[in-house]
């Protein structure tokens, strides 16, 4: 039987709709009062251009706003809160929604989305069927409420779904990144990363990007938390192996060949 969607609005708040109804779009304005004030806040305080991109750390290829991006690999969450927070450090007004099934939302707990944004900033969309979590992601985006709207997905969309989305985050000016727990496709995403986690922190590669460089990465945290500046994983690769000089030709090895037009003979090495 399909279930309807339900709204968390970050400080406790459940809204649920009723059984095989989706909510308009009005609606999705309407319900989470937390949502609703941040839209107003969005109107109020706008601090970046749409065109402009997220900038997660120096050296990083931006998340550009008004597009779609995809990220696969366990550290996906952790790269989609991490961007949340950098939105959130250039302006408050950008409100955070995090769409996904229930088994993936009621996952995510206060104490630990708190190491990134503040909880009560964050609107938890609690979807029941696939379908229903892209119908949602695509009224989020398109909301205008200048949104990072991070959409937790098992399989990546299909080309025509990206391209739905994409369509959406244009119209609002959002950023959408799309968390992909098992197998990313063919799409019309800006950018796909691979997120992995290592002992000493965090791989991040770019594996593509339409409009920019792709690229390795390892991500380090400070002593306080603070992410230090990405190192490129070809920097490390030559501490670590550094390359082999290519072995010099000997005269020895050097073959004379008879000149055209000479009868055969065995080539033999010049002294």
């Amino acid at each position: 039987m399909a279930r309807g969607i339900a709204f968390d609005d970050g400080v406790g708040r459940v809204f649920q709709t009723p059984v095989a109804r989706r909510p308009s779009l009005q609606v999705l304005h309407a319900l989470p009062e937390g949502l609703r004030r941040q839209v107003h806040l969005a109107d109020q305080q706008d601090a970046f251009r749409s065109s402009d991109a997220l900038r997660i750390a120096v050296g990083l290829p931006g998340l550009q706003w008004q597009r779609v991006h995809e990220v696969i690999g366990r550290g996906a969450l952790h790269f989609g809160l991490t961007a949340a927070r950098h939105a959130k450090a250039v302006s408050r007004a950008h409100p955070v929604i995090i769409i996904g099934t229930g088994r993936d939302i009621h996952a995510l707990r206060p104490e630990g989305l708190g190491a990134y944004v503040p909880p009560a900033s964050v609107t938890l969309i609690e979807a029941g069927r696939r379908n229903d979590i892209l119908w949602t992601a695509e009224q989020a985006l398109a909301a205008k409420a200048r949104a990072i709207v991070l959409i937790q997905i098992d399989q990546g969309p299909t080309l025509s779904e990206s391209r739905s989305l994409q369509i959406a985050a244009e119209q609002g000016g959002s950023l959408g990144i799309i968390l992909i727990s098992r197998q990313a496709r063919s799409s019309a995403c800006q950018t796909r990363w691979d997120c992995r986690p290592v002992p000493s922190g965090w791989d991040w590669t770019v594996v593509k990007n339409k409009t920019g460089p792709v690229g390795q990465w390892r991500i380090r945290a400070g002593p306080e938390g603070q992410m230090l500046d990405p190192i490129p994983l070809s920097r490390l690769a030559t501490k670590i192996n550094p390359p082999a000089h290519e072995p010099t030709t000997h005269s020895s090895s050097v073959v004379s060949l008879p000149p055209p037009g000479s009868s055969p003979a065995v080539a033999r090495p010049s002294p």
